[in-house]
C-alpha cells in the first residue's frame, strides 16, 4: 500500500480510501473538491500548516466544521484523533478498523456520527489484525 499519509487532506478525510478518490484524485494532489475554493486547503496554506489538526483554533465554525453540517461530528471527531494520537496512528486505527469491518468515508461507518462516536470507533480498533 502506498503511503496514504500523504492523500490525508486537510480536513483529516483520507481521500485515497474514500470512495470519490477515483474521479477527483485528492486536494493534495491540486485536484478535486479541495483544488481551488476549499475553505480546509486555503486556511491551512495561508497558515503554512499541514492540516486542521495543527489548528490553534480547531474546531472552528467554518467549511465541514459548521454546525449544520451533518457529517460535521465526522470531521471534528477524525481530526481531533489526528490532535491527540498523531496522523500516522489515525491511518493505523482506520485501517485496522476496516479489516474488523468497520467501513471508512463519507457513506462509511464513521458518517453522520457525534465526534465521540467516531472517537470511540477509532480508539476501540484492534491494530494487532
Amino acid at each position: 500500500m502506498t503511503d496514504i499519509s500523504k492523500d490525508t487532506a486537510y480536513c483529516g478525510l483520507i481521500c485515497s480510501l474514500d470512495s470519490c478518490f477515483k474521479s477527483c484524485g485528492g486536494c493534495r494532489n491540486g485536484k478535486g473538491c479541495g483544488d481551488k475554493d476549499c475553505l480546509h486547503k486555503i486556511c491551512c496554506s495561508e497558515k503554512s500548516i499541514n492540516g486542521c489538526w495543527e489548528c490553534n483554533e480547531f474546531p472552528c465554525n467554518k467549511g465541514y466544521f459548521k454546525e449544520e453540517n451533518k457529517s460535521r461530528g465526522q470531521f471534528i471527531g477524525c481530526v481531533r484523533y489526528i490532535k491527540e494520537e498523531g496522523l500516522l496512528n489515525y491511518i493505523e486505527a482506520v485501517k485496522a478498523n476496516s479489516k474488523l469491518g468497520i467501513r471508512y468515508g463519507l457513506g462509511g461507518d464513521y458518517g453522520n456520527k457525534q465526534e465521540e462516536i467516531v472517537i470511540k470507533l477509532l480508539r476501540n480498533c484492534k491494530k494487532d489484525h
